[in-house]
């Protein structure tokens, strides 16, 4: 499926509210903004300097009407994409991008988008007769999955990234191939579901990213050989964010032991709590801390054991159980090892310094 070579400027699209601008498409649709709190005519112009990047991968957008308080409408412009499924997968990009795009500017609202038209349409347009409907609506009206059909892969992919089980990810395609194999509209509309499994994975991750890897004029000439070589881009993103998101946790470790030193928690434990293995979890927290686990805990507690010294009004064993040592003896040990001198001998000599 190649692209065709672009075509003579279409008739044009006339607005209502503008001096009849020529707007040359191969098709064109209408996404309507609506917010919940903010008025639009105070972000028009914020929106407006962003909008032909969250736009350009289809071609170019326009604003329909003069921004009202109560939405932005405006006009996508299909002049890249000659199939439909490419324009639909254009247009479910560039929403997200819009969305991103609010987001990022603590923008709230509702996003409604009518279906895409051919180049051929009335020369004038009067937006409110669209039938536009809710975002997640339209796609879920055009895509070839069902609800339930999609939460499956969405659910099987996500445990995938989990477990770092790259080739059920990078094999997924073939999977999709035994069930339908002469369905295109079925491995393009399987981009989205990808996007929603790593948004659950690490919701911080931008549409821009997810789609680094996927190059639309090979997607429109080789679309399997496109979206494979797309999937193989992914682990090294999902490597990144598992890594921060990781290196989150361990920090919150950290945080929680110097707190509390008594708590119990082996590093097998927490490396079952975050999903990691052992090893890795202890290369990790290497890595992060620049120590090893159990040197890292019992530091925490001779130092928290010193604190409780220097207060004062505490037994050996009552410090000892707020370490974390049920015996008395062997926090003794751990603490001449580690302060060069027994709890005792440390308590006296702070005091003989003050």
């Amino acid at each position: 499926m190649g692209t065709q070579p672009e075509e003579q400027a279409s008739p044009s699209l006339r607005t209502e509210c503008h001096a009849s601008p020529i707007l040359p498409a191969r098709a064109w649709q209408v996404l309507r903004w609506t917010p919940d709190l903010q008025d639009c005519s105070q972000i028009s112009d914020l929106l407006t300097d962003h909008l032909p990047h969250v736009f350009d991968l289809v071609g170019s957008f326009h604003i329909l009407s003069p921004v009202s308080p109560g939405s932005l409408t405006l006009l996508i412009l299909h002049t890249r994409f000659q199939a439909e499924m490419f324009q639909n997968l254009g247009t479910w990009i560039c929403v997200q991008r819009f969305h991103e795009l609010c987001r990022k500017n603590k923008l709230s609202g509702e996003a409604q988008i009518g279906p895409v038209h051919p180049r051929t349409c009335p020369d004038c347009l009067r937006p409110e007769e669209e039938n536009i409907s809710p975002f997640s609506l339209w796609w879920s009206t055009i895509s070839p999955f069902s609800a339930s059909e999609a939460g499956h892969h969405k659910e099987k992919l996500l445990h995938a990234m989990r477990c770092r089980n790259y080739e059920t990810i990078l094999s997924y395609p073939k999977y999709l191939h035994q069930h339908d194999s002469d369905d295109l509209w079925l491995h393009i509309a399987f981009i989205p579901i990808v996007a929603d499994a790593l948004w659950n994975f690490h919701s911080e991750i931008s549409i821009d990213e997810i789609t680094a890897g996927l190059s639309f004029d090979h997607l429109t000439r080789r679309p399997r050989e496109a979206i494979n070589l797309w999937l193989s881009s992914l682990p090294a993103i999902i490597r990144k964010w598992s890594d921060k998101e990781n290196a989150c946790a361990i920090r919150s470790i950290c945080n929680t032991i110097l707190e509390q030193p008594s708590l119990p928690g082996t590093q097998a434990s927490l490396a079952h709590l975050l999903g990691l293995s052992p090893a890795y979890f202890c290369q990790l927290f290497q890595e992060q801390v620049g120590q090893n686990f159990s040197s890292f805990v019992i530091s925490a507690r001779i130092s928290y054991a010193k604190r409780l010294l220097l207060q004062g009004g505490y037994s050996l064993k009552e410090i000892a159980q707020q370490c974390g040592y049920s015996d008395p003896s062997h926090f003794c040990k751990l603490f001449r090892k580690h302060a060069g001198m027994t709890p005792k001998q440390f308590a006296e000599h702070a005091r003989n310094k003050n």
